[in-house]
This record gives structure tokens, C-alpha cells and sequence, in this order.
């Protein structure tokens, strides 16, 4: 396979546009209260526009499935690193999260038996998962599920996209 860094790109995505948002939000409590009114549930609503918070999108342009672990703070402001996975990315496909924004977050991406996409930040996976936690200095794993998380600089954004490509 490629280098991992050939294969991946962190493209800063800002959503945050005037009138259109506003009319976006305006359309979403729409959207909501007649659902609400209707006897359904509304939809998860993104919180990218919350200050604090980003939006991350990854995307997988690979033939394969892709599996997802992520890190960020529990909440802003907070000492507490969550630790979490797997999100499985179908081919040409993207998943979506929201998470707090202190500045970093880490990925790590992998295709099983094919090659995987992240870095020098050593964490604990769970296989075969799925898994969440606060991360604490005294958690500890055997060797083959210590990986690399790359980071992902989030500061200043509220949307961040990542491509895992060919």
C-alpha cells in the first residue's frame, strides 16, 4: 500500500454561511416541530454550529470497508480523552460525528489484512469491539492493540473532513 500520508487528506470544511444557515436552521425547527407534531421523532440534529464543537466527516474512498477508532475530549474545556470504535465506513461512503473541539482529535482508520491510516499518538483499541472509554494512564492492552492515532488539527473549525483514498 501506499504511505498512509499520501492517502489521506484533512480538508477544513466551514459551514457556517449567513442567510443560508439561518435559513437552514430555520427549515430544521420546521422540520422538527412537525415531526414532533406528527407523533415522530425528530432527527439527530448536528451540533457543528454549537460553540465548542466540530463536526467531522470521514470518508472512505477505498474498494474495501474501512473501521474507525476515535480520541477527543469528553467535553470542552475537559482533561478527560474519550477513546472509541470501531465505526465501520462503507466503500465510497462517509461517516459523521460531532464532538467537542479542543484543538486535536486522533484517528486511527484500518482495512483488515490490507493497511490502516494514523500516526505516532499511541493508544489502546479493543478488537473486536465496539468500544468506549475515558482513556487513563493506567489502561493498558497487549501489543497488537496499541496502534497509532494520527492527528486531526480541528482549531478554529467547526467542520473538518478526512479521506481515506487510494
Amino acid at each position: 500500500m501506499q504511505d498512509p500520508a499520501a492517502r489521506r487528506d484533512d480538508l477544513p470544511r466551514d459551514c457556517s454561511s449567513g442567510a443560508i444557515a439561518v435559513i437552514s436552521k430555520i427549515q430544521s425547527v420546521g422540520l422538527v416541530a412537525a415531526m414532533l407534531l406528527a407523533g415522530g421523532a425528530p432527527p439527530a440534529v448536528a451540533q457543528d454550529a454549537m460553540p465548542g464543537y466540530v463536526q467531522l466527516s470521514f470518508c472512505n474512498h477505498m474498494s474495501d470497508t474501512v473501521y474507525l477508532a476515535l480520541s477527543y475530549k469528553d467535553k470542552p474545556g475537559s482533561s478527560n480523552w474519550v477513546v472509541e470504535g470501531w465505526k465501520q465506513i462503507n466503500s465510497n461512503s462517509c461517516f459523521k460525528i460531532t464532538v467537542p473541539n479542543d484543538g486535536m482529535i486522533y484517528d486511527y482508520a484500518e482495512m483488515p489484512g490490507q493497511g490502516d491510516w494514523g500516526g505516532d499518538f499511541m493508544l489502546c483499541v479493543e478488537r473486536p469491539g465496539p468500544f468506549k472509554r475515558i482513556n487513563t494512564a493506567d489502561y493498558t492492552c497487549d501489543d497488537e492493540d496499541l496502534v497509532g492515532f494520527g492527528e486531526i488539527d480541528a482549531k478554529g473549525s467547526s467542520a473538518k473532513t478526512v479521506n481515506y483514498n487510494p
